[in-house]
């Protein structure tokens, strides 16, 4: 998905609002060796930054998730 926003859809401050949306059969990129190390590296990026996001938005939100777990294990039954 990181790369996909990178290169197909333009949402890279770093790389720019260019689309590099190419056929999946072909081993052409429509890219130099430079940019396809700064895609890789912001793909990086924007996936660390998320994760960590997500990390910090569950670790703060813990007791309301163990709250739900339990609720949610006493109230349904497996079929």
């Amino acid at each position: 998905m990181a790369y996909g926003m990178i290169t197909n859809y333009g949402m890279n401050a770093a790389v720019g609002p260019l689309s590099f949306a190419s056929d999946d059969n072909t081993l052409y990129k429509p890219f130099s060796e430079k940019t396809a190390r700064l895609i890789d590296s912001e793909a990086s990026k924007l996936v660390e930054l998320h994760y960590t996001r997500s990390l910090q938005m569950l670790t703060e939100r813990k007791e309301q998730l163990v709250a739900l777990a339990t609720a949610l294990l006493e109230k349904e039954v497996p079929n």
